[in-house]
């Protein structure tokens, strides 16, 4: 039988200039992209969307920042990008393409140098591949969106997700998550930052200056973007209303005791080494612990801890820990194996938030951190005071709603995809039209 060739589209949906773009999105062999060929936009957002990580951009003069979804985002039609919102165009990714890909880039030395400020002159008409770069992303409405898998089969809200939605409106969450884009992001300058307690010392700056707070992003599409917050710091959506920022104290800055001590030669036993640093405090056994004094407790009450830890136990077990605040025990929490048994090597790290304690008003508490019984890491410990707390009001609110209302807000948060940003749900047939499931 003869070899027949049939095409795959019977013609394309997408303008040449989309066209264009999406192909300078996946190229990492353009020199004008990347110096190795291995960098290009879709490394971190493959189809657009996210790769779940957290990076470092400290040397950016940024900091800790969680990809986001380009999905439904319309390149600026949600505004100013990035959580800080530092980019007023897609063209201004011409700064990362040359300073962090190792690109030659799209434009000339010369229009490079007179749009190099972000905020400043336009980079947009003066070159076609970047533009058709930005045409590529800007083709990201709210069709790219995915389908919520939290809908009924035929698109419409559960029921919990429409009672979910009197909770959302109740709560005054559209002020800043305003339908139908779900954030009030703009392109006004300067932007509208806020900071609703969420940011501590690895979020950095914002173009080598302060980062006053967060640009809001949009809720579309939530059920599909973990981690959440600038920095990845809830890992659900249910830590959302639970985590806030603080001070950050690296353990190697308090006090071992009880035979504890600090690791800081092993490299290798820190693979989190560039945004955390290596050192790290090892409670060997029993009664061996970490001593934290000076702790501020603002103007007293209630306060929480995250603790970054590894430890010895395979994933499924766990291992205790005592909390001891001024002297008194709080009580003993469990902390999840991780995974790295039987080489008992701490490199694999996770995150604990614990809160209900009680610190006392100014900078005269001790918090203690003592192993139970076997072998504990501790990197870091982040001390969220009773202020702290309360500035993350905004997020924190949804703890003293009842179980079910809290229950169905959440649903009615992963609820949000296309069908929303559409404004209406799309028939069935076209619900996997666009390939974007």
């Amino acid at each position: 039988m003869a070899r027949q060739e049939l095409p795959a589209l019977a013609s394309e949906p997408l303008s040449a200039q989309v066209l264009a773009g999406k192909r300078i999105f996946y190229n990492a062999r353009d020199p004008r992209m990347s110096a190795e060929g291995y960098l290009s936009c879709a490394t971190c957002h493959l189809d657009g969307d996210h790769d779940g990580r957290t990076f470092d951009f400290t040397g950016r003069g940024e900091g800790l920042r969680n990809t986001t979804s380009l999905r439904g985002r319309g390149g600026m039609a949600h505004g100013l990008v990035h959580w800080s919102a530092n980019f007023d165009e897609i063209q201004d990714f011409e700064n990362d393409i040359r300073q962090f890909f190792g690109g030659r880039g799209f434009l000339t030395d010369a229009q490079f140098a007179s749009t190099q400020n972000p905020l400043g002159p336009p980079k947009a008409g003066l070159n076609a591949a970047l533009d058709a770069l930005a045409a590529y992303v800007a083709s990201l409405g709210p069709s790219s969106l995915p389908r919520s898998p939290y809908r009924n089969p035929d698109g419409s809200l559960s029921a919990a997700a429409v009672r979910g939605q009197t909770v959302f409106q109740n709560e005054g969450c559209a002020s800043c998550h305003t339908p139908p884009r779900y954030t009030e992001s703009g392109m006004g300058l300067p932007p509208l930052l806020r900071d609703v307690g969420t940011l501590r010392p690895t979020s950095g700056g914002r173009l080598g200056g302060t980062l006053s707070g967060i640009d809001t992003p949009t809720l579309l599409g939530l059920f599909a973007t973990a981690p959440y917050f600038h920095d990845g710091s809830a890992a659900t959506l249910e830590d959302v209303f639970r985590v806030t920022g603080g001070v950050l104290v690296p353990a190697e800055n308090g006090t071992p005791y009880g035979g504890a001590w600090i690791v800081n030669q092993f490299t290798e036993q820190n693979y989190d080494d560039t945004p955390r640093g290596r050192a790290f405090v090892n409670l060997e056994g029993n009664g061996q612990g970490l001593r934290l004094t000076g702790v501020n407790g603002g103007s007293g009450g209630t306060a929480a801890l995250e603790i970054r830890f590894s430890n010895s136990r395979p994933l499924g077990g766990s291992i205790g820990l005592r909390v001891r605040v001024n002297g008194s025990l709080w009580q003993t929490v469990s902390l999840p194996g991780v995974g790295n048994d039987p080489n008992w090597r701490m490199t694999n790290w996770e995150s604990l938030w614990i809160e209900g304690f009680t610190l006392n008003a100014g900078s005269g508490n001790t918090i203690e951190l003592e192993a139970t019984d076997w072998a504990i890491a501790i990197d870091e410990v982040l001390i969220a005071n009773h202020n702290r707390l309360q500035q993350a009001q905004p997020h924190r609110r949804v703890l003293a709603l009842s179980p079910s209302d809290r229950a169905d807000l959440i649903a009615f948060l992963r609820s949000l995809d296309r069908q929303t940003a559409a404004g209406s749900a799309p028939p069935p047939s076209a619900i996997f039209a666009d390939g974007f499931e």
